[in-house]
């Protein structure tokens, strides 16, 4: 036999409750996949707004964590049903492995949540000055100030002292600024043509909300791991073969 014979029913419940946490474990697997994946290609498009490549960095990992959790969830379930010992430990070394890297993208995602803001405020006239030059950078600042109705940093006067300024003979602000966009209507920028309220504040929630997004979805699946290592180190008292 390769189960100790401490009990059919000890072994039997621990390998239910085995089953139920990969079962968890894989969902969860699939899950931070998804906010990666989600974060990567739908919510990517201010990125060019950082310095930094934290943005792409953090949801990159998830994915990668993702992918070997669902992995691994595949091993545990194999350990579990041939009750092998070697595939049961290969699982919690897995297992352990990856929740230190989660537990890891969490923490930074946490702290880059609350740092974000300062950042982005150093940042911000450095990307206005890119504007027009930078085809990512005009893009995201595009972007923004389309879908959030706002101007510049602070308002349409913040373009005063910009480089695209300077180099713009006729636009005052850009189109896209515009409470209807059209072609040369940053023209006038009068209260009534132009969305006068600043980007800061959007760019800096947008920020601070998917980076708080990426934390506590790192830090819930490595709960979850947690729970799994537990489990998985009573389930190895009742195996003793290879």
């Amino acid at each position: 036999m390769k189960a100790r014979d401490e009990g059919f029913c000890n072994i039997v419940c621990m390998k239910t409750l085995f089953f139920v946490f990969n079962f968890i474990f894989w969902l969860a697997g699939v899950g931070i996949l998804g906010v990666g994946i989600w974060i990567m290609v739908f919510k990517s498009d201010y990125k060019s707004l950082l310095d930094s490549d934290i943005y792409v960095i953090v949801p990159g990992l998830m994915i990668a964590a993702g992918v070997v959790v669902i992995i691994v969830a595949i091993v545990g379930c194999l350990g579990a049903v041939k009750e092998n010992r070697f595939f049961l430990i290969s699982f919690l070394v897995m297992v352990i492995l990856v929740f230190i890297l989660e537990l890891t993208i969490g923490i930074l995602a946490f702290v880059y949540s609350n740092k974000i803001k300062d950042e982005i405020r150093i940042t911000i006239k450095d990307k206005m000055n890119q504007y027009g030059v930078n085809d990512d950078v005009t893009k995201s600042i595009d972007k923004v100030q389309e879908e959030n109705k706002c101007c510049g940093s602070t308002g349409g006067s913040s373009w005063n002292d910009t480089a695209w300024r300077q180099g713009e003979s006729d636009r005052l602000v850009p189109d896209s600024c515009c409470k209807t966009r059209t072609d040369e209507c940053g023209k006038r920028d009068h209260p009534s043509n132009i969305n006068d309220e600043g980007c800061l504040t959007e760019v800096e929630e947008f920020f601070h909300e998917h980076f708080t997004i990426l934390a506590f979805a790192g830090i819930g699946v490595a709960g979850i791991q947690l729970i799994g290592i537990l489990v998985t180190v009573c389930i190895l008292r009742f195996v003793e073969e290879y």
